[in-house]
């Protein structure tokens, strides 16, 4: 149990455990700094590639949502997922201002002229705030509106390698801060001891006085 009293430990141990407890702690609020702008910056530029794409389709989308061309929204949804052309785009869909599913990607998944089912329906509804990071599924959830009428269109983009950077920086974060962690409690050591040693040869002095019961005290050795 002493060793889980912190104040009866060594000096030499308390030190560069104090200083590497300090290290450690500004480090974790570092790496959760970078970690976030990291996420802001890949956002960021997500929703840049998203409307760059997105940009080469409104033609399209918006006249098949004004004329209800059902065929020319499936063409231009087939054309964004099977050229993703830097956006990996899983599913997409156009919904009317009802709601309603004027087309999709994968009719199975959301039956045209139909509301979405529950589940896709929550998905919509939470990428009202996106893009919206899944990190479970590796996806992003986007909502854009499609002209001026009310129409959206919804879709899932795979994120895999967005999530593969964060965990390499996390890693690399963890790696760089535990190395400095070391090193400073290495160093806190290798000072703590050097600045203990008159201390130590005082105290063997006092200690051959008290066995030798001279009232001289021996100067410490060098």
């Amino acid at each position: 149990m002493r060793l889980l009293r912190p104040r009866s430990w060594p000096l030499a141990v308390r030190v560069p455990a104090a200083a590497a407890l300090l290290v450690a702690l500004a480090g974790a609020v570092a790496s959760w700094s970078v970690l976030a702008s990291l996420a802001r910056v890949q956002e960021r530029h997500l929703r840049e590639a998203v409307d760059a794409r997105i940009a080469t389709l409104a033609p399209s989308l918006h006249t098949g949502v004004v004329r209800l061309d059902i065929w020319q929204l499936f063409e231009a949804l087939d054309g964004l997922v099977r050229e993703p052309a830097g956006l990996p785009v899983r599913f997409a869909a156009v919904l009317d201002a009802t709601g309603r599913v004027l087309a999709a990607s994968d009719p199975r998944r959301a039956p045209t002229l139909a509301p979405p089912a529950p589940g896709l329906a929550a998905r919509i509804a939470r990428a009202g705030a996106g893009p919206v990071f899944d990190d479970a599924e590796a996806e992003a959830l986007v909502l854009l509106p499609v002209g001026e009428g009310g129409a959206r269109l919804y879709a899932e983009i795979d994120v895999a390698a967005l999530l593969a950077e964060r965990r390499r920086a996390f890693l690399l974060l963890i790696a760089a801060n535990s190395a400095f962690v070391l090193l400073v409690a290495a160093l806190a050591w290798l000072l703590v001891r050097r600045m203990l040693v008159p201390l130590d040869r005082l105290a063997a002095a006092f200690a051959e006085v008290e066995r030798t019961g001279s009232t001289d005290v021996p100067a410490p050795r060098p």
